[in-house]
């Protein structure tokens, strides 16, 4: 398993298991955990952090940003502060997406793999009942990304530090 963290300057770092469950296990953060390729990820996480913990800013510093390869598919967790949440809240309502209860877990050859997080204070994000993605039509879902890259691209043009402007 592969994890790493963002830095505010777009680099990344790798993580140890044992530091990223240190992490989780500080109730002081409230932590969401989402397939990276999820629609409406991209759009919520560009969102809650370019409105809320705006990039090179003190408070850009309370929203964590890792990558998690399990299982062999990217994950992404989000962390926050828990006394926050209300922001995430806010942002999946917006992206079409929801807190759930519980982790994700697999089926795999050998039995049921459950994510590598050990704290009370982890949910997953899911799409809301309804959502396009349920249909399983290609041609949508293909549009569906493209448009939320667009999206997370126009959030983002003109944010302090950022060179897409």
């Amino acid at each position: 398993m592969k994890i790493t963290i963002g830095n505010e300057d777009g680099t990344e770092t790798s993580e140890s298991i044992e530091s990223f469950n240190r992490f989780t296990r500080n109730d002081r953060f409230t932590h969401f955990i989402c397939m990276a390729t999820r629609p409406g990820l991209l759009d919520c996480v560009t969102l809650l952090e370019h409105r809320d913990y705006k990039p090179f800013t003190e408070r850009n510093k309370l929203f964590f940003l890792r990558s998690v390869e399990w299982e062999s598919i990217f994950w992404i967790v989000v962390s926050m502060p828990t006394n926050e949440r209300h922001l995430m809240e806010q942002a999946v309502k917006e992206c079409g997406l929801r807190i759930a209860n519980g982790l994700p877990a697999m089926l795999t050859a050998t039995g049921m793999s459950m994510f590598p997080i050990d704290s009370p204070n982890a949910f997953s994000l899911e799409n809301v009942s309804g959502h396009p993605v349920y249909r399983n039509n290609p041609e949508v879902n293909r549009a569906m990304r493209e448009s939320e890259i667009e999206s997370a691209r126009r959030i983002s043009k003109n944010s302090p530090g950022s060179t897409n402007a």
